[in-house]
């Protein structure tokens, strides 16, 4: 009797569970299965962007400008990405990066965010993820000047560096495989803590489908302290 007790009472818990994940899920909270975490962006409160404006209306207005070219600024030190028409800063964003250290990037794995004039070579957008990646904008890391440093320093060969400046000068995806790191990009997930990410620039997922939706292959990004 005590054995169909516990049973019975299992069978509840069991079917409590399945009820409140599938509300979870209903509401965005939950995208799998039941063991599936909650994504990282919802632990935290939403912080807006300034102004707390769409960009788009923001740009219309700079529509007609000759030079209205769309560009990233990402501030390290104030931990900010500034979205820029024309060289004036239009909206500015909070952003997550890898560790607290300013400084720049120099090999792999170190979780520093690399620092110079990079352009996005790599966009990818998966509507029904709630994963990291699921808003991804590739930058040209390493550039030639992080080319000619790890040449320098000896972490890559001159036959790697070569590459890599080809790369940037076509426009194209640097190597990946070398000492230098690669898979330097702006993101979604959130930005809770401030320093979770490999060395990429985290947003808030409705930030960066905001600006992935105003950039391109090509749109220059700078780094800086």
């Amino acid at each position: 009797m005590g054995g169909r007790r516990v049973a019975f009472t299992a069978g509840i818990v069991l079917a409590v569970a399945a009820a409140v994940c599938v509300g979870l899920r209903a509401t965005g909270l939950v995208v799998a299965g039941p063991t599936e975490l909650l994504s990282r962006e919802m632990l935290h409160a939403y912080t807006p962007a300034e102004p707390d404006i769409p960009l788009e209306v923001l740009l219309a207005a700079h529509a007609q400008a000759e030079d209205a070219e769309v560009s990233l600024l990402i501030d390290k030190s104030d931990l900010t990405l500034q979205v820029l028409i024309g060289g004036e800063v239009v909206k500015t964003y909070p952003i997550a990066l890898g560790t607290s250290s300013l400084d720049d990037k120099q090999r792999r794995d170190d979780r520093l965010t690399p620092e110079g004039e990079f352009y996005v070579c790599q966009r990818n957008l998966k509507p029904r993820s709630r994963a990291w990646d699921a808003v991804w904008m590739r930058l040209s890391y390493p550039n030639a000047e992080d080319a000619r440093r790890g040449l320098q320093d000896g972490l890559i060969t001159e036959e790697q560096a070569r590459a890599i400046e080809r790369a940037i000068a076509a426009g194209e995806i640097p190597p990946r495989e070398t000492n230098l790191g690669s898979g330097i990009g702006i993101h979604a997930g959130g930005i809770e803590p401030r320093t979770w990410t490999q060395g990429c620039i985290a947003l808030q997922r409705a930030h960066a489908e905001e600006i992935y939706r105003h950039t391109r292959p090509g749109t220059v990004v700078s780094i800086r302290k």
